[in-house]
């Protein structure tokens, strides 16, 4: 055309022409640039919307682009069934939580927390609870490990800022051909990537110390709440949180991983933005970067209103596993039961029906991650690439009007990699909802567990302090003055309050009276124990009991802790450091209990699977041992030697009697009624009768005889 309009630039292949809108190859790389009528004649911003306008039209000529367009064409077609999907999933949701609330309240048990997602506002609260266990102060070790770690994360950032200066003079250098200065820059290239391999190493080591640190802060603060005033036990028996060792374990360990990993990988993005942001607006102006940030802010807004509830996938699967382990731990824990009736096939069934309701959840899980990944990877990521290329078109066509080619080409270089840089910066702030709905789902979990803690811990302090709205009215006292246990006018019932199994029992036990309690099962024999034990809250009466260390229960479970052999024997007491004459007390223990034959077997510092090893008489007689070991002043015993021979029973309940140990038995053999001097009896009707055991001997005796009698006259009759 004329007058001709044109542009070359340096270390191009173009000629431009503005009123056509067309570029033509005119050959070889001019060495500067050369305008027509003026030296202003640069690709004005003007003439690039006439380029974005053309563009759809370009693509359209051939055959590629009709593909192209086709596909961008269908996206609002793909959008529009992803959030209709969204919608009925939404539905499907609250149906199946209205039908698990309604089987719970059918079941009598509290309604665990619905795997809905957690709302924000929810959500934010319940971590800045489990926050303020992980720190309690700036100066505690996981603040320190956070400020180091976030002290690296701006340093990563700096030098990867200087890298990509670097690798633009490079680039502008190796255009020039000036090797000598290339190789130098290439030595400076080399000697930044040490503090860039370093700091890049330093952020996975913190990452992996502070989630380790997290995890720690957290089960020693689980820890010294669920082992304190029995609140273990209480949590076992309430049953209204399924799964607590899943939850104790593998959720506050997947939890601190992922809580590291989204503040890690949400603040170093978050850091490449601002900084990149600032050395880009100074390198190419802020209008371009507006439009690469509306670019991705955008296209979020848009994905955000189909992806799926993501957090509502974490805790369903949390919950399925929590199951799944269940139904192996119970198979363990009784597995010689199952074994002998044959149940291998049900349980096989079982645990199978777990898994399988669990494999469809995570497939689930993958397929709509599938989806949301195809969508995020091709928006974000790609796109983010396409909107970077068109981003930089502007600045280079501006910026090379005053530069030479090695200017250009290290302003084109650098540009790039930054811009690049913040794309990916952008990219994993925008898509970090998946990591964050993940934290979700795992800190409702978290939180359940802590919240189940203070309620039962509530629920013990009400229980101590004899009173929790006007129901537990019974008074519980222990003190080192008293040396007897005496029970005025006590009710027993089970914790629920719902079965009345003994009512207005009164009577006093010395040292010296050892007691027998007889009846039918379910008449309230252990259940006495586990009230003067204080696991059953008193509803009513008086129970006067000497302290705790005066007393040793032993249950009709014989339970073999961790440890060496010597712990068997002296638990709950932990010894650190033995000696000869411990050792020597310890044996004469065990050959008191007939078990000499052990310690051929084992050491003192032998630890082995003591639960699984030893025969059921074996852990009765050690159980035994223990007791003789701490000699309290009364021994509670539940029938504790059902698999010990009769013969062996007898010198067992001898030698604690020797012992000064006052026994409160229960057992079913009349066996064992010589060594004791009193019996409790329960009718099974919630009435029983206490006083010397032949005294309601000959009561039996002669009330069996007026019953025969009278049987006699009835038939003679």
């Amino acid at each position: 055309h004329s007058p001709p309009a044109r542009i070359a630039l340096d270390g191009a292949r173009f000629f431009w022409c503005h009123e056509c809108m067309e570029a033509s190859d005119i050959g070889g790389a001019l060495a500067s640039i050369t305008a027509g009528p003026g030296a202003n004649d640069v690709v004005s911003y003007g003439s690039y919307r006439k380029i974005l306008k053309l563009f759809p039209s370009t693509l359209w000529s051939v055959r590629h682009g009709k593909v192209l367009l086709t596909i961008w064409g269908s996206f609002p077609v793909m959008l529009g069934v992803l959030y209709w999907r969204k919608r009925a999933a939404r539905k499907r949701y609250a149906e199946e939580d209205k039908k698990r609330a309604e089987q719970e309240a059918l079941e009598g048990t509290t309604p665990e927390a619905a795997p809905a997602k957690p709302r924000t506002k929810d959500f934010i609260p319940k971590l800045k609870r489990i926050l303020s266990i992980i720190f309690p102060t700036l100066f505690s070790k996981s603040g320190v490990y956070i400020t180091i770690y976030t002290l690296v994360l701006c340093s990563r950032v700096w030098i990867t800022i200087k890298i990509a200066n670097l690798v633009g003079s490079l680039g502008s250098l190796m255009g020039k051909r000036d090797f000598i200065e290339m190789f130098k820059t290439q030595g400076y290239f080399a000697l930044w990537c040490y503090p860039a391999a370093l700091s890049n190493t330093l952020m996975k080591f913190f990452e992996k110390k502070i989630a380790l640190q997290f995890r720690t802060d957290l089960t020693e603060s689980l820890h010294k709440s669920y082992f304190k005033n029995n609140t273990f036990y209480e949590m076992k028996r309430d049953g209204k949180l399924d799964s607590i060792d899943q939850r104790m374990t593998a959720d506050v360990e997947q939890f601190s991983k992922t809580l590291t990993f989204v503040y890690g990988h949400i603040l170093k993005p978050v850091l490449d933005a601002l900084f990149l942001s600032h050395s880009l607006g100074k390198l190419m102006g802020f209008q371009q970067l507006f439009m690469f940030f509306g670019y991705f802010f955008g296209m979020n807004k848009l994905l955000s209103t189909i992806k799926p509830n993501f957090s509502r996938l974490v805790t369903e699967k949390q919950r399925l596993e929590g199951l799944y382990r269940t139904d192996h731990a119970r198979v363990i824990h009784n597995a010689e039961e199952i074994a002998l009736v044959g149940g291998a096939q049900r349980e096989h069934e079982i645990a199978s029906a777990s898994y399988n309701l669990l494999d469809a959840q995570e497939a689930k899980g993958l397929v709509q991650h599938f989806g949301m990944d195809l969508l995020d990877g091709y928006v974000m990521k790609y796109g983010g690439s396409m909107m970077a290329y068109s981003a930089i078109i502007p600045s280079v066509f501006i910026n090379w009007a005053g530069m030479n080619s090695q200017q250009a080409t290290q302003h084109y270089i650098t540009s790039t990699t930054m811009l690049l840089s913040l794309g990916n910066a952008l990219k994993d702030i925008l898509l970090s909802y998946k990591e964050v709905a993940v934290l979700e789902g795992l800190t409702e979990r978290v939180h359940q567990l802590y919240s189940e803690i203070d309620r039962i811990e509530d629920k013990i302090k009400a229980k101590q302090q004899g009173k929790k709205d006007g129901i537990n009215n019974g008074t519980i006292i222990r003190s080192k003055e008293i040396d007897y246990i005496e029970l005025n006018d006590v009710d027993i019932y089970t914790p629920d309050g719902l079965n009345h199994l003994v009512s207005k029992l009164s009577m006093k036990i010395e040292p010296g009276h050892h007691l027998l309690l007889e009846g039918r099962n379910g008449t309230g024999k252990s259940s006495l124990f586990r009230t003067m034990g204080e696991l059953w809250p008193l509803r009513e009466g008086t129970i006067k009991l000497p302290l705790k260390s005066e007393m040793y229960f032993i249950s009709q479970n014989s339970y073999m802790c961790p440890g060496t052999l010597r712990d068997q024997l002296t638990y709950p007491e932990h010894i650190t450091k033995s000696t000869p004459e411990l050792d020597a007390k310890l044996a004469k223990l065990l050959s008191m209990v007939d078990l000499d034959n052990m310690l051929k077997r084992f050491s003192w510092d032998s630890v082995c699977k003591w639960q699984s090893i030893l025969s059921g008489g074996e852990k009765q007689r050690i159980v035994i041992a223990r007791l003789y070991y701490h000699k309290p002043k009364f021994g509670i015993l539940d029938e504790c030697t059902s698999a010990i021979s009769l013969e062996m029973e007898h010198g067992i309940f001898q030698q604690a009697k020797d012992l000064g140990i006052t026994l409160i038995s229960i057992a079913h053999s009349k066996e064992l009624r010589r060594h004791h001097t009193h019996l409790l009896r329960f009718d099974g009707a919630g009435k029983c009768s206490f006083g010397y055991l032949n005294d309601l001997l000959e009561d039996e005796e002669e009330e069996v005889e007026e019953k025969a009698e009278e049987t006699k006259v009835e038939e003679s009759q």
